[in-house]
This record gives C-alpha cells, structure tokens and sequence, in this order.
C-alpha cells in the first residue's frame, strides 16, 4: 500500500478523533488559564485518551492498581485545599497533549517529506544541459507497470533576447581582446602573431574579424614586420560577434612595433 495512502489516514483520523473528543470532559479544562495550559484545546482528546488507556489496562490487568501515591503526595502538596483527583486528570491531560501535538508533527512531516520523493520519482525529467544546437537524449524510463522503455527526448538549443546576447557579448570582451593577443603583451607593442579565434564561450558565439590594414596584418593574424617603420604603427582590428539573430562589433586599436 503507498505510503502517501497510511498517512493520510493516519492524518484523517488524527481529525476526526479530534473533533470528536474536543469537548471530552470539558468542565474540567474549559476555564483554564491559557498561559499555564497552553493546548488545552487538546485537553479533551488526550483525557480520552488517558481515560481510554487506563479502562484497556484495568481490562488486561485486573488484580494491579494504576494509582501513583507518589504523585499524588506531590499535587496534593502543591495544589493546597484543591481537588487532587481533578489536578492530576489535568497533569494526565497535559503529559497526553504534548505527546498527540508530537506524534501528529511527526505523521504530518512524514507526509510532507512522502509527497516530496514520491514527486522527484514521477518527475520524468529534472535537468537537461541546453547547448548551441538542438540535441536528443536517451532516457530509460520505468512505467508503474515496471516495465522499461527507451524514450527518446528533444532538448532544443538555447534562445537568447537581446538583452542576454549583449550581456555576453560584454561578458567575453576581455577574453576575446585577451585571446587575439595570444603572446603579445599588449595592444600598444603587437609583436607576435595574432589569434583571430572563430568562438568563445559554451554559449555559441561566434567571431568574425576585418582588418584595417593587410599591408601590416593579413587575415591569418600574421605581423609583416618589414612594413612596419621604427618608431611603430598604428591600426586597427575589428571583431564581429554573432549570437543567434544578434550581432556586434568591437573594434580594436593597436600599435604594431618593429
């Protein structure tokens, strides 16, 4: 039997006892204080309880006695020229209290955390990673029969707005300006070969480059040293970027030296 189904028995009838046993000798809980017996709403089931209990006992073990003298010794030591037999139907009363409140914390717990698993097992899928490109996954998938199957699941690629596609092409500025200069340490004394890469990122970004001068760069990234005059020269580079339907350029100045 699912284990949702005890629980929610266990629950219903938690209430429905409740509302039957609420007024269970209530004149001698009703005119309690609330700040000495705060659940005394629950006072009603748990004399029931306690009254319930001790008639099973007496049942089963007819030749014991179920008095405690000692405790009664001490209620009558505290609770001077009143009903002993009243006090201790209330001391009984508010040992069953907390105890039903606890027992009923714990089946309502148990429920919440039931429902929890029993939803992750029912969820078919949690987390699929989205990539550049639309990509199928092969899931074995268990039926309430137990029987297995193959299923196979289309994860469409990622779609970006035009606030996201700007927000990574700023994102990747730096690593883009990082990655063309490769061993060069500096836009301001290009020296080395450049590296125009073609995309960044898991995202799917691609990169196009024009640039302003072949006489001095080509489209491979090489440096023609020999054009190049000895106090230095200046040019430029521009990479375009391309996200799905959005596209950006970022221009990039640089002083080539000998």
């Amino acid at each position: 039997m699912n284990i949702i189904f005890l629980y929610i028995i266990f629950l219903l009838f938690m209430i429905i006892l409740f509302l039957k046993t609420k007024n269970y000798k209530k004149e001698l809980w009703f005119s309690l204080e609330k700040k000495q017996h705060p659940f005394r709403f629950c006072y009603g089931t748990a004399l029931f309880f306690s009254d319930f209990f001790l008639s099973v006992l007496k049942k089963l073990f007819p030749n014991h006695s179920f008095s405690n003298p000692k405790l009664k010794n001490k209620l009558d030591k505290l609770y001077v020229g009143k009903d002993i037999e009243k006090q201790l139907c209330l001391f009984q009363a508010k040992k069953f209290s907390y105890s039903l409140l606890i027992f009923s914390i714990i089946i309502f717990l148990g429920f919440l955390y039931s429902c929890s698993v029993q939803l992750q097992k029912h969820t078919s899928i949690s987390t699929l990673n989205r990539s550049n490109e639309d990509q199928t996954y092969s899931m074995e998938v268990t039926l309430e029969n137990k029987e297995t199957q193959l299923v196979d699941v289309l994860v469409e690629s990622q779609k970006y707005d035009f606030e996201a596609s700007f927000n990574l092409f700023e994102t990747y500025r730096e690593e883009i300006v990082s990655a063309m200069l490769d061993k060069n340490t500096g836009i301001e004394s290009i020296q080395y070969p450049l590296n125009f890469i073609s995309e960044i990122g898991e995202e799917g970004l691609t990169i196009t480059w024009d640039v302003e001068n072949e006489n001095l760069i080509d489209y491979s990234g090489k440096i023609y040293t020999e054009n190049i005059e000895s106090e230095g020269a200046a040019t430029t580079v521009t990479a375009h970027l391309s996200l799905g339907e959005y596209e950006a350029s970022l221009t990039i100045p640089l002083v080539l030296v000998p």
